[in-house]
């Protein structure tokens, strides 16, 4: 039984959020941009020694997502009736965790709890200061903390396999809140990893499509050009050769006068399908 005593939990709050978790949320970000679409702008960086901000913000106004690319893929487990939102819990895992599977691998599925009922909840890999995990099972987490700026406050949640604890931090001052800290009722931590698979360092979880984010990188950079390109080149622009007025013949004068066929520029300014323009061919 993974139990922590409170100077161990102390510990684990003073040492901020592990190197793992800060390169796990990146991962989380770039995944959700590429599959779900979200802050694909933000997301978009200036070409360096090739375009400047104007330009970018032009890639980023017409931009295309990667969603498309990653929309037909889930795999949806049937199983119980009725687990949230009035979902069963095979739609909830094809509609809401198989999502998160692909895009916040490190993150948790969460089984809260009150006096009538357990459910599943997502946590994001985002809300999460840091957890020990033995395959996909969690020994413990530390959830991020809350802030109370006008008390100077800060409230953590950790979850061990005996306590649901939460505890205040002011100044140097840690304080188990007894009627916010709850026994365990599951015995064990009550989550599970999004993604069963590890990174190569054996460090935090990765999504199946990990191996293909710096090439969905690739087409979004691409493809944000090829749209620009698209609007600059896309609208045909008429253009013809310049002859000479019908009426002046190029002298910009009739009598003395201006010619107000061309308003004085010697030029036919009238298109019509009729005119034929002979070009003279290169000696």
């Amino acid at each position: 039984m993974a139990v922590k005593t409170f100077p161990e939990i102390i510990d684990i709050i003073k040492k901020s959020r592990p190197d793992w978790v800060n390169e796990a949320i990146k991962e989380h970000k770039r995944l959700n941009v590429h599959i779900n679409g979200k802050h694909t702008a933000a997301y978009l960086e200036v070409i360096d020694n090739i375009e400047n901000t104007k330009q970018l913000s032009l890639r980023q106004k017409f931009l295309t997502t990667n969603r498309h690319v990653f929309a037909n893929i889930s795999r949806p487990i049937d199983r119980l009736s009725n687990v949230r939102h009035g979902k069963t819990i095979r739609r909830w895992i094809k509609d809401i965790q198989a999502n998160k599977y692909y895009t916040d691998p490190s993150g948790l599925v969460f089984f809260e709890w009150t006096q009538s009922e357990t459910y599943p909840t997502i946590k994001s890999i985002k809300t999460i200061q840091n957890y020990e995990s033995n395959g996909r099972t969690v020994e413990w987490v530390l959830f991020k903390p809350t802030e109370d700026t006008e008390n100077k406050t800060k409230i953590y949640r950790f979850v061990d396999d005996k306590f649901d604890y939460t505890i205040s931090e002011q100044g140097e001052v840690f304080t188990i809140l007894e009627d916010q800290t709850y026994k365990n009722p599951f015995k064990k931590v009550p989550a599970i990893i999004n993604s069963d698979i590890i990174n190569s360092e054996l460090t935090h979880s990765e999504s199946p499509f990990e191996l293909i984010v710096d090439l969905a990188d690739h087409y979004l950079r691409t493809g944000t050009i090829k749209n620009i390109n698209e609007f600059l080149h896309g609208y045909p622009i008429f253009w013809r050769y310049s002859t000479d007025c019908v009426v002046c013949k190029g002298t910009k004068y009739v009598d003395g006068k201006e010619c107000t066929a061309c308003n004085g520029t010697g030029k036919n300014l009238n298109k019509d399908i009729t005119d034929s323009i002979e070009v003279t061919r290169p000696g």
